[in-house]
């Protein structure tokens, strides 16, 4: 994505379009703030450590979501189907991941090439994760029926979209936004 995604472009992204309640909402926000959890993980210097940690905040995301859907959550259940779905985006995107934690062993332009890569990859995961959930939680399914392999093609495409909402968080200006009106 060439420039800067406007705020209502991302929200058509973030928020689906079939839904408009309150809880749907909820869900979009609760979304929202683990993308940019796990984008900020994905700067942690320490390779491996960065992905353990976006992995941390994609299992919250997932026990956050449950509650609010009122589903029973499991951890060993969520870490074992986030797994199965990011493992499942194939050798590209995995081999980007990689990349973005291992180059960090590289001395001086190692942190910094991690520090593009590694965050784009995890608001992208985060994004198409809690986007999955939410289309298989609003249609009445909980964390112990879901396949990973029924909605592989959709994560896929979810990865895609993540990608632009991943770059576009990344590039706006967190106070600017919020500045209060001079009085």
């Amino acid at each position: 994505m060439d420039e800067k995604m406007s705020e209502k472009e991302l929200e058509k992204m973030v928020t689906p379009k079939a839904s408009g309640t309150e809880r749907t909402e909820k869900a979009n926000s609760i979304v929202k703030r683990h993308i940019v959890g796990s984008m900020a993980a994905g700067v942690i210097l320490i390779p491996g450590v960065d992905a353990l940690a976006v992995v941390g905040f994609q299992v919250k995301m997932l026990h956050s979501l449950c509650s609010l859907y009122g589903i029973p959550f499991s951890e060993k259940a969520g870490r074992s189907i986030i797994s199965s779905l990011v493992g499942g985006l194939g050798a590209s995107a995995m081999a980007r991941a990689s990349f973005g934690s291992l180059v960090k062993f590289v001395p001086l332009v190692g942190p910094l090439a991690g520090a593009v890569a590694m965050p784009i990859f995890a608001g992208a995961t985060t994004y198409a994760v809690g986007k999955i959930f939410i289309r298989h939680f609003e249609g009445g399914g909980s964390i112990f029926d879901f396949s990973a392999e029924r909605v592989r093609k959709d994560f896929l495409d979810l990865y895609k979209d993540g990608r632009d909402v991943a770059s576009s968080l990344r590039k706006e200006k967190p106070d600017a936004e919020e500045k209060a009106p001079e009085q």
